[in-house]
């Protein structure tokens, strides 16, 4: 059995990893463009211990918040203008799968004068001008802070898809089981299914590594 492998993400894992948010950040830019959810994030008080913990490392920091529940390219192409007149360095995510796949796409889309239509519909491919990115999962589920993957929606034309590349990949992913305590029980049964959804559908694809399982 042969196949390739490539994760150049960073992985920080562990009760407590959500503290060295600061730390990490400091090390890829000075100015951070925070993307995260609002009202969840704000009522549980990790926004204000992250917006806290980047400025206590002297970090500039603006935040985007006010997202779809599934983020389109309307989101991505404001906060990308926003990130692009902050002359942001960094990008820094908190939220679920969808807030990841947010961000990750302006620090794609956020280096080009293009719209993220433009990526969507493969007209364009994010390059090496994309900026780092941080990303911190409050839910289990999507594994989008390890992969290369950004799932945005077209609400025009009605279609979900990826803006997918290698340079999407986040440079540091901080998984704190801690962020999960407070998820609601049914998105913690919802989240659980996704998991396993992802596992169904690699198992199935056509494009699948052929398993020696199967080879017997």
């Amino acid at each position: 059995m042969h196949f390739g492998f490539h994760v150049p993400t960073k992985l920080f894992f562990g009760a407590g990893t959500f503290q060295r948010a600061g730390e990490v950040t400091a090390s890829l830019g000075k100015r951070v463009f925070v993307v995260t959810g609002c009202s969840a994030m704000d009522r549980l008080g990790l926004s204000e211990r992250l917006l806290d913990d980047l400025n206590q490392h002297s970090l500039s920091v603006r935040r985007c918040c006010g997202l779809e529940l599934s983020p389109t390219t309307t989101d991505i192409d404001r906060g990308a203008a926003e990130a692009r007149n902050y002359r942001a360095e960094v990008i820094v995510a908190l939220g679920g799968g969808s807030v990841l796949d947010c961000a990750k796409a302006i620090a794609g889309v956020a280096a080009s004068r293009r719209p993220a239509a433009d990526f969507l519909y493969k007209r364009t491919e994010v390059d090496s001008k994309a900026l780092p990115s941080v990303c911190i999962p409050t839910t289990a589920g999507t594994g989008s802070e390890l992969n290369r993957s950004a799932i945005i929606r077209d609400p025009e034309k009605s279609l979900k898809d990826g803006i997918r590349s290698d340079y999407l990949f986040p440079r540091v992913a901080l998984v704190d089981p801690e962020l999960t305590w407070t998820v609601p029980k049914l998105v913690t049964a919802q989240t659980g299914f996704d998991i396993l959804a992802h596992a169904i559908e690699s198992y199935v694809s056509p494009k699948r590594t052929t398993s020696t399982c199967r080879q017997r």
